[in-house]
């Protein structure tokens, strides 16, 4: 009798362990899912903290301690373009259909030759009855998707590849460049885990990250010997406050970085990457990759413009609502 209740005790005793481990397991995956900017694999915050392959004095970042982190595979015409993108969460589920990047890596500009004077002021007159004129874009068929990815030569599971159903970009065409960022809609929902998860929207009301909050730019461009980056790199990205000496740049829309040492800064290959700050323990994108600025007397630093997204947040939002996602 006695090895009988002895059994039992063991028995629930067992059931309560594995009980509390699985509930245990539940807990840290809902965590791991439903938040956003939140990896579960820490990034690195410093440069000086490990070092890794360079891409423009960057290093290489820690494998998918940046889920968010998107690539573009775009076909325009004959030629193969990659950029980078993110998955953004704008609904604080645990899932996300969508991806941000810049305009200029989905547009198809090409066969479009300098604009007539006519044309420009035909352009200019029907802005005045009509906000966002943009394209043409790529088909949506022609550009593909790859999220959990480090290493581009590694290919398989956990990365997942998924195509685009539909594209919205804002002002960005032959006769103005000014709204250089677009929102892909993805065939399905990808759901959140430990590789893949979406970084936080800005709040509207914000203009520049707060002054305390480290700033990062990831992707697969050119290093600093011209080579493409074979595994994501990261870079710091202190922000620059004082005047740029570029027509094109507009602050209210923008914002922009600097890297003061030589052969410093993104490269071809990064446009359309974040800019990704950490806000109360939260990775928050506040910029796409846009272009990089050559000033006339530069110093030898290296500026990058982003698209600043709180100024685009209205519009981000009304597109997504008018993409089917409201």
């Amino acid at each position: 009798m006695h090895y009988l209740f002895a059994t039992i005790r063991t028995t629930l005793y067992l059931k309560c362990v594995l009980l509390t481990v699985f509930y245990l397991s539940i807990s840290l995956l809902n965590t791991i899912e439903g938040t956003c900017g939140k990896p579960f694999y820490a990034p690195i915050l410093s440069a000086t903290e490990e070092h890794g392959n360079r891409i423009s004095n960057g290093i290489e970042a820690r494998r998918h301690s940046h889920p968010w982190q998107a690539l573009l595979s775009v076909w325009i015409r004959s030629s193969l373009l990659t950029c980078g993108g993110s998955l953004i969460d704008w609904r604080g589920g645990n899932a996300s259909d969508l991806v941000l990047t810049a305009a200029h890596c989905v547009t198809d500009l090409e066969d479009n030759t300098e604009p007539s004077l006519w044309e420009e002021v035909t352009y200019f007159f029907n802005r005045l009855f009509k906000n966002g004129i943009s394209g043409p874009t790529v088909n949506a068929s022609d550009v593909r998707v790859f999220l959990g990815v480090h290493d581009l030569a590694d290919l398989t599971p956990p990365t997942i590849h998924i195509g685009v159903s539909a594209i919205a970009i804002g002002e960005f065409n032959k006769f103005c460049h000014m709204d250089d960022f677009a929102l892909l809609k993805l065939e399905r929902e990808i759901v959140y885990n430990e590789f893949i998860q979406g970084i936080c929207l800005p709040d509207e009301s914000e203009d520049m990250p707060p002054p305390e909050s480290p700033c990062l730019v990831t992707g697969w461009g050119l290093k600093a010997n011209g080579k493409p980056a074979q595994t994501l790199q990261q870079m710091d990205a202190p922000i620059f406050y004082g005047y740029v000496d570029k027509s094109i740049f507009h602050k209210g829309r923008m914002i922009c970085i600097y890297k003061k040492e030589k052969y410093a800064g993104t490269r071809r290959g990064d446009s359309g990457g974040p800019l990704a700050c950490l806000k109360n323990d939260t990775f928050v994108i506040y910029g796409v990759l846009s272009f990089g600025i050559i000033e006339n007397c530069n110093e030898g630093t290296k500026k990058t413009a982003f698209m600043k997204l709180p100024h685009y947040m209205k519009w981000i939002r009304t597109t997504i609502a008018q993409l089917g996602n409201n």
